[in-house]
């Protein structure tokens, strides 16, 4: 949009992103109708984090979300929504089991197979989220972040040695839960 010139979409994606973002400046308090809808998956919130950050390198760290909207607490600026929910995924690395990496759920008390689930998206997306926020902010902890979801991808065997990339890994056998000739989802790489 700022490049090409063409606004034309700007009100209505900006219009979404304040309604998923709601007032605490992340993408876990929005609307109740998106969290019925989506649920809290990390990549779900990972997405809308990767669209503030492109925000972000367009309109500079200090544009705001919906700036044609101005609501009092609901206008947080694109780099703090995309820092925050960096954060709130990250917090979902669990090194206790298959030695790291970042849950597809938010929610590991309801025992269905997805809360077991450790998927490359997921950590794929923290990873690029990771990258992008080093090289507008200059600092933090996103290098370090990065260097070890990309360690733990490729030891846990989710990036084989031919760089073979699996969808996921369950937490009890801590092997890839789908073979490359079957299921072998290559939807972001």
């Amino acid at each position: 949009m700022k490049y090409s010139g063409d606004y034309t979409w700007l009100e209505f994606v900006d219009g979404n992103m304040q309604l998923a973002a709601g007032g605490n400046n992340d993408f876990l308090d929005g609307s109740s109708a998106l969290a019925s809808l989506t649920g809290r998956w990390n990549d779900d919130i990972g997405w809308w984090a990767l669209g503030t950050m492109t925000a972000t390198e367009a309109f500079g760290t200090t544009g705001i979300v919906a700036s044609h909207n101005i609501q009092v607490g609901f206008n947080p600026a694109y780099i703090t929504l995309a820092n925050n929910t960096f954060y709130e995924i990250y917090m979902n690395w669990d090194s206790t089991t298959c030695n790291g990496g970042i849950f597809w759920s938010r929610d590991r008390t309801s025992g269905s197979a997805s809360s077991k689930l450790k998927s490359t998206i997921t950590n794929v997306e923290e990873m690029e989220l990771a990258a992008r926020l080093h090289v507008v902010t200059g600092g933090g902890d996103y290098k370090e972040k990065f260097d070890l979801i990309y360690s733990w991808l490729k030891s846990s065997g989710l990036i084989s040695a031919d760089y073979t990339v699996y969808d996921s890994l369950e937490i009890i056998q801590c092997i890839p839960s789908y073979n490359e000739v079957e299921n072998c989802w290559l939807h972001y790489l």
